[in-house]
């Protein structure tokens, strides 16, 4: 374990290191990471993830690197849960409504249903 490394966080990078390389590679992750409604993440959104997380450009995520991408899906986690007032796992029209405002976009109605049905299988929880 890396020095001053969090030991739960250790644990779980070592758990999805399945070949034990100190690295997790895009096949890894993909394993690792589950929806809300356990299915898995899609592959294009580990691949961003490990485009955005991987600092040094090695084609892995190295243990610094992961507890980078570990602390942007808590965050997404917690926006998530503030916006999703009713606890259904689920924003519904009204939360994307205000989530959306809160973040500067005034929809109009026709819009609003628009991006609900093309992202709506985002719109449930990610965690």
């Amino acid at each position: 374990m890396p020095p001053g490394a969090d030991p739960q966080l250790w644990s779980w990078f070592i758990a999805v290191d399945t070949d034990k390389s100190g690295h997790i590679t895009a096949k890894e992750l993909e394993k690792a990471l589950i929806n809300g409604d356990w299915t898995p993440f899609d592959l294009d959104t580990v691949k961003l993830l490990m485009t955005i997380f991987d600092t040094d450009r090695s084609g892995t995520i190295g243990f610094n690197e992961f507890a980078g991408l570990w602390k942007y899906v808590q965050d997404w986690q917690g926006v998530f849960k503030h916006f999703d007032r009713d606890r259904s796992g689920s924003i519904d029209g009204q939360e994307l409504r205000d989530a959306l405002t809160q973040f500067g976009f005034n929809l109009s109605p026709p819009l609003l249903d628009l991006v609900q049905k093309k992202y709506g299988e985002l719109l449930r929880a990610p965690f």
